[in-house]
């Protein structure tokens, strides 16, 4: 049984843009949580999903105003959506708990992208990263 990495796509995107413009805080929890329920199958890939569509967000202008979203950070402290983030986050660190910090950032400095392939990072970086 794969991820649905196209579903799991979708929760996010409803969660953070759809639900905002009608200001349906309940809708977006909803949308979260099957979000990260969905994303405990392949949390590397959920995180990379997240990053990925909220760079996206603030690329565009007119979408990075604060009523078309919903903070990513902001639902994840949401009361219905916690227990789930939690557990979300147990199975990703149990993972690889020795490459935590470089799958990380990884995710964090946009070096994981479904649109465009980037340039392959030294073994020095690399070695910095787990490092750090």
């Amino acid at each position: 049984m794969g991820m649905n990495i196209e579903a799991v796509r979708r929760f996010f995107v409803d969660a953070c843009y759809n639900s905002a413009p009608l200001s349906k805080k309940s809708s977006a929890a909803k949308n979260m949580i099957n979000f990260f329920r969905a994303g405990a199958q392949n949390p590397s890939v959920a995180k990379a999903i997240a990053g990925n569509e909220t760079n996206k967000t603030f690329s565009l202008p007119v979408r990075a105003c604060q009523q078309w979203f919903y903070n990513y950070n902001i639902l994840k402290k949401h009361p219905a959506v916690k227990p789930e983030y939690q557990k979300f986050e147990a199975v990703y660190e149990s993972m690889y708990p020795r490459t935590g910090r470089l799958r990380e950032a990884l995710i964090s400095k946009s070096r994981i992208s479904f649109s465009k392939v980037l340039p392959k990072m030294s073994a020095a970086e690399k070695t910095a990263l787990k490092n750090a």
